[in-house]
């Protein structure tokens, strides 16, 4: 199983990889969509790595964070980009315009939240 440290330069990864996109093209903000979800996942997984929980599945996973007393503060901006990055990946229409910038915040707060949690005892 990854490590929290594997988990947290992978989302890193992602997140640079989504600004690194050109964002005018709207195949390429839809993928910046997804690599923003993919790095609020591996931020979780982060912070999940530390409690020897591995979920694999999306649904799993799901649980998980809503369980996780501490954790459950990240569930609606994780479930948004969850959601935002279904639309941009599986749906023709249906992502409002500037996806990527109203997934940004959520990313971050997911990112804040995992990182308070990772810092405190």
């Amino acid at each position: 199983m990854p490590r929290d440290y594997q988990h947290r330069e992978k989302a890193e990864l992602n997140e640079k990889f989504a600004h690194g996109l050109d964002l005018t093209d709207p195949t390429s903000e839809s993928w910046a969509v997804v690599a923003a979800f993919y790095s609020a996942l591996h931020y979780v997984e982060s912070y999940l790595a530390t409690r020897n929980l591995h979920p694999e599945t999306h649904k799993e996973r799901f649980e998980v964070i809503k369980r996780d007393g501490r954790l459950k503060a990240a569930y609606p901006d994780y479930k948004f980009l969850y959601s935002l990055s279904l639309t941009a990946r599986y749906r023709c229409t249906g992502l409002q315009p500037n996806p990527f910038a109203q997934a940004q915040p959520h990313l971050e707060k997911v990112k804040i939240e995992v990182e308070h949690l990772l810092a405190s005892p």
